[in-house]
């Protein structure tokens, strides 16, 4: 595979053989199922499901995070707007931190209101940390640009919001990744958007954004790049 678009966060898999995309597995796919796959996906529950984070789905993906497959731990994180309770966020949260530090894979956070809660554990990380789809202000863009291990990515938004056309514009060339997440765009829309903002097109904005990846994602992603 030669990839020339990178998808850092995605819930589909690579559409193309020009496209890397990491694919959010869900917490309920079990290692046999993750081992099948031929593309490269990221495990972990998402703070909307924590309430379902129990020591079987930590074991899970304890078995997951050793598969050539798996380059990252998430999407986790915490979300003030919609899911259980905050504490049992937190709970599940904690424990992917955990993880991600254990085995030394990347975390790919989700974050909703709640930035001061997750900057605490965010800055003592001993592996790189992508705050997908950011929406923070340049007040919290700043905080977490202190963190060199911290990548911003960004997708939907950068297409439809001004404002986070703006906080793009604002991250460092080497700390940015593209997303599709769940939204039906294409990955190649959003590296168009990207590179009208940055005022940077061709093979010149694209090699930047792989070597982003792979300062994110580490050696184990070479294999899909």
């Amino acid at each position: 595979m030669s990839a020339s678009f990178f998808n850092a966060h995605s819930h589909r898999k690579p559409q193309n053989a020009e496209e890397f995309a990491c694919r959010n597995a869900f917490h309920f796919l079990p290692e046999t199922s993750v081992k099948k796959l031929p593309y490269p996906v990221s495990v972990g529950v998402h703070p909307w499901h924590a309430a379902q984070f129990n020591e079987a789905v930590l074991e899970n993906l304890g078995k997951c995070v050793s598969l050539p497959q798996v380059l990252a731990i998430g999407e986790c994180g915490l979300d003030r707007r919609k899911g259980p309770d905050f504490e049992i966020q937190k709970l599940c949260w904690e424990k992917h931190i955990m993880l991600a530090n254990e085995t030394g894979l990347p975390l790919i956070v989700h974050c909703v209101k709640a930035w001061q809660d997750i900057f605490p554990l965010v800055s003592q990380s001993g592996v790189p940390v992508l705050l997908h789809d950011f929406r923070g202000n340049e007040t919290i863009l700043k905080q977490f640009l202190n963190l060199p291990h911290v990548f911003f990515s960004f997708g939907k938004s950068l297409i439809s919001s001004t404002t986070a056309q703006k906080i793009f514009c604002l991250v460092p060339d080497d700390r940015f990744l593209l997303e599709t997440d769940s939204a039906a765009i294409s990955i190649t829309s959003v590296y168009e958007k990207a590179e009208g903002l940055r005022a940077v097109k061709g093979p010149f904005f694209s090699d930047s954004v792989k070597k982003n990846a792979l300062a994110f994602f580490g050696a184990k992603a070479l294999a899909f790049f």
